[in-house]
């Protein structure tokens, strides 16, 4: 299980960088569901069907939210996600919207395929255009203007990869991430958030550490996925986000994609190890008091269990 392998933060040193930019959703410019911008690549194409389509689309349909009591209702969209598999990286912002009509169930979805650029470059490149982007679209009930905007966009984010070498930052180190980590107060004395997480993969992840790395295997997309719900461990998102992907990337083979949803304004992550379904993205609009965080669930935890987590731990250096 603690095994490192190939890390996702590695870019592929032979892929010239490039980004695309898409959007989809609702919009007021739009009736219905907005005219699909920019799914140029089958990764981007894939998002909007997994996460759009098949999963909001899916819990909206199903009642899920509808039914919640308001405690346990998130009360809007409003998240940064990231979605890295293989050499692919996928970042992206959401916001709750309205049609033409009037219908808020929606969101509106905005999100750069990254190829040849290291996770930590593209997030500081896409990240603050995304929430420029947001500010722009959001002013304007034009589609013309829309499509305008998104494309001007794309255009900056394209000459300034130019900017940024092919390889970024090198990957960390083994273990950097735990060392990190365990100086978090929100993971809770004497590493006991920690040693729920660790449980939690090694009792329901078994799946997943068999399969491979390529997110197109049939290994990968038969096997189930799996949710984590996780403290903020940083105070910007960039640094929340790599943390956690570390840590994962640390532990499981491969590693599997992950699709992480970080909620603005509050203190929690959201991971979906493996391909995302409408069960685990029920999480983009509850709550901890609906679904509370792994690190907070009072796991019956053996002690032989504590003790080889707290030696994995120490040989991190932590």
């Amino acid at each position: 299980m603690f095994r490192k392998l190939t890390s996702i933060f590695r870019s592929n040193s032979k892929t010239v960088p490039q980004i695309h930019l898409a959007a989809f959703g609702k919009h007021p410019g739009w009736m219905d569901h907005m005219d699909e911008l920019g799914l140029t690549t089958d990764r981007l194409i894939s998002l909007r069907r997994l996460l759009y389509v098949e999963g909001i689309n899916s819990n909206i349909d199903s009642g899920a939210w509808r039914d919640l009591e308001p405690d346990h209702l998130l009360e809007r969209f409003h998240h940064i996600f990231v979605w890295t598999a293989g050499t692919d990286i996928l970042i992206g912002r959401m916001w709750s919207s309205s049609d033409g009509r009037g219908r808020k169930l929606y969101p509106m979805i905005v999100a750069v395929h990254c190829e040849g650029i290291s996770l930590e470059n593209a997030l500081d490149l896409v990240l603050p255009r995304l929430e420029m982007l947001e500010s722009r679209l959001t002013a304007t009930d034009s589609p013309d203007e829309v499509r305008t905007i998104i494309h001007a966009t794309e255009k900056v984010l394209t000459a300034l990869t130019k900017q940024i070498r092919v390889n970024g930052r090198p990957a960390s180190e083994p273990g950097y991430a735990l060392r990190q980590l365990v100086q978090y107060s929100e993971l809770g004395p004497d590493h006991q958030g920690l040693h729920r997480v660790f449980y939690q993969i090694d009792r329901e992840m078994g799946d997943l550490k068999k399969s491979r790395s390529d997110s197109r295997s049939s290994a990968v997309s038969k096997a189930p996925s799996h949710h984590l719900r996780l403290p903020k461990c940083g105070e910007r998102e960039t640094e929340a986000a790599t943390l956690w992907l570390r840590f994962l990337s640390d532990l499981l083979p491969g590693p599997p994609p992950v699709l992480t949803f970080l909620p603005l304004d509050y203190d929690w992550v959201d991971l979906i190890i493996g391909v995302p379904t409408a069960k685990q993205l029920y999480c983009l609009r509850v709550t901890p008091q609906r679904l509370p965080l792994t690190t907070e669930i009072p796991y019956s935890i053996d002690s032989e269990f504590i003790d080889q987590t707290n030696l994995v731990i120490s040989k991190a250096g932590a």
